[in-house]
């Protein structure tokens, strides 16, 4: 089984979806979806990319290149390491990490 199968499944899964939603959402013929889950095929990269958006995961993360699953993570992520370098670019960085801090907090709030 590839990483894209396997992520494929336990992205499924943990929406509690069926094969038959997939199939459904995207137009697509349970035979070919579930060789997609068991490996047997790779869907095209414009599938892939489709998959990504869906599910709100990166494609990087859906090929099995990163374990970094959201965009929000990756880009946390690239931050964090510019704010390591220092400099302005780190002054710059710090700055959107705790502005994206904060408006996590005020969502937390609101959300409550």
């Amino acid at each position: 089984m590839t990483s894209i199968s396997q992520n494929l499944i336990g992205l499924r899964r943990a929406r509690n979806l069926e094969r038959k939603d997939i199939c459904k959402a995207f137009g697509l013929l349970p035979r070919t979806y579930a060789r997609y889950e068991t490996g047997l095929r790779v869907p095209s990269l414009e599938l892939l990319g489709e998959f990504a958006y869906y599910y709100g995961v990166t494609l990087d993360y859906l090929i099995g290149q990163t374990d970094l699953v959201s965009r929000e993570e990756c880009l946390r992520e690239a931050l964090q390491m510019i704010e390591e370098l220092g400099g302005v670019a780190g002054e710059i960085a710090t700055s959107a990490l705790e502005e994206w801090y904060y408006k996590e907090q005020e969502l937390k709030v609101e959300n409550d």
